[in-house]
């Protein structure tokens, strides 16, 4: 199975996912409604589609609370902060500098938590062996998603059936059954 060499390459990955037309509003959208840890998730799609193999079970449950608790106690605090700013920031130079200076922050902290991500993929034993992608893809989302936990609903439904269309599944639908109704999804 190959190693997750440098966290710079999972960094690159997560950011050019982030980039996918349409992701950076449904990331959003699992933040705000889900409190997913954007950084989280997407270093962990990143690992599956890069021929790393799936989530384990186990390293999701070691992966979330660590990436939760870092989102509720530090980066959602400097998120409210920065979008505390925002109107302010539209008249005042000096706000404006300041939440520009948040964001540079909240960015380190994004950081910060993926390097933790990727410390703690580096293990063999953290991944599954790797088999087709776009199944270690779904399987690492679902085992993320069940660690949070994340409870079903329609919306977090049709909020996963974007972010699959976001990376380009062809069959969303399915992935979406797959991640949220465990089908075929060990």
């Amino acid at each position: 199975m190959p190693a997750i060499v440098d966290s710079e390459s999972a960094w690159q990955g997560m950011v050019e996912l982030y980039a996918l037309p349409g992701m950076t509003e449904v990331c959003l959208r699992l933040q705000d409604r889900y409190g997913v840890s954007v950084s989280t998730l997407l270093t962990l799609v990143w690992s599956a589609r890069a021929g790393h193999g799936p989530l384990t079970v186990a390293a999701a449950a070691a992966v979330a609370p660590d990436a939760e608790r870092l989102e509720r106690d530090v980066l959602r605090p400097y998120r409210h902060a920065r979008n505390g700013l925002r109107g302010l920031a539209r008249q005042d130079e000096a706000a404006a500098d300041l939440r520009r200076d948040l964001l540079t922050r909240e960015l380190a902290l994004e950081r910060f938590v993926q390097q933790r991500v990727v410390h703690l993929l580096r293990p063999d034993d953290a991944r599954d062996a790797p088999g087709d992608a776009g199944r270690d893809c779904r399987a690492t989302v679902a085992r993320y998603l069940a660690a949070i936990p994340v409870q079903d609903s329609p919306e977090l439904r049709a909020d996963l059936r974007q972010f699959f269309l976001a990376l380009g599944d062809t069959a969303p639908d399915r992935a979406v059954s797959e991640v949220v109704g465990g089908e075929s999804v060990p």
